[in-house]
This record gives C-alpha cells, structure tokens and sequence, in this order.
C-alpha cells in the first residue's frame, strides 16, 4: 500500500474523529442566555433618545397615536422595550434619511456628458 494514500486515509479519520468529539463537547456545554434588556420607562427625553424624533414631531405623533405611550399622573411616559419594538414594525425614514439617499441616487453628468450637449 502506497503510504501517502495511508496518511491520507489516516488524517481523514482523524479529522472525523476530532470533529465527532468537539461536536459532542459543544453539545454538552450550558447554552449561553443572555440576560434580557431591563425596559426602561421614560418621559419624552427616553423616546427622543430611542426613536430619533425631535420635540414637536415626537409629540404630533404621540396626539395621533402613533407612537406607543401612556399617561399617569397628567405626564406621558414611554416604554423603551416598546418603543424598540414598534420602531422595528413602523420604521419610516426621517426626512434627513429620505434626502440623503435621495442624493446617492442622483447620477450626476460627468464633464464629457456636458461638453457632448
């Protein structure tokens, strides 16, 4: 038997046995969990913060009932965990956002397409 087709065979075996043991292993190890967020509730500083909206958008949008909020005590509070959530299913580009694409997407003419006009 030629010896190279042997170390072959042997580094092939070998690298399954490895990979059976390491895969045994891993599976026996404690999953990792991480710790979940802790929510935090806030007045319009904590959805300012969270959502990006500024002062009298933020507000227009809490009088529409847009974005999730609620009343104790006559002052409005927010939860972050829900404003997370509510941004990942209602997530609308501001206006700075929209305008800056806008601008990637404009071709502008290169100076031999002005000088062929």
């Amino acid at each position: 038997m030629d010896m190279s087709k042997f170390s072959q065979d042997a580094a092939t075996f070998l690298k399954s046995v490895f990979r059976e043991a390491i895969r045994e292993e891993l599976n026996a190890m404690p999953r990792f969990q991480p710790y979940p967020l802790a929510d935090r509730i806030g007045g319009y500083e904590l959805a300012e913060e969270v959502t990006s909206y500024r002062g009298q958008t933020l507000r227009n949008k809490v009088s529409q009932g847009e974005i999730p909020s609620f009343k104790q005590g006559g002052k409005r509070f927010f939860s972050e965990k829900t404003l997370r959530e509510w941004m990942t299913v209602n997530y609308h580009p501001m206006k700075q956002e929209a305008v800056a694409n806008a601008h990637t997407l404009v071709v502008k003419p290169t100076r031999k397409a002005k000088a062929k006009r």
